[in-house]
């Protein structure tokens, strides 16, 4: 999983199992979208050292929703 957060795989794991691989990827990607959301949401209400940071964020996400959106645009 990520070296970063090797805890990740215990909380996603157990969300998308079953699901088949459109559905974990439509999760996935809505998972990032509402990320983006959140991050310019906190943007909106920060003080200005952290504005900046916290907005750009938001294209990380989106950036990362789409591969997924790829996968399932091609019938994954």
């Amino acid at each position: 999983m990520n070296e970063n957060l090797p805890e990740i795989g215990l909380v996603v794991g157990p969300l998308l199992a079953g699901c088949p691989i459109g559905e974990q990827m439509r999760i996935q990607a809505n998972a990032e979208r509402l990320g983006a959301a959140t991050w310019r949401a906190l943007a909106s209400s920060a003080d200005e050292a952290f504005r900046g940071i916290f907005a750009s964020c938001a294209p990380l996400e989106e950036e990362s929703a789409a591969p997924p959106e790829a996968l399932i645009s091609e019938g994954v």
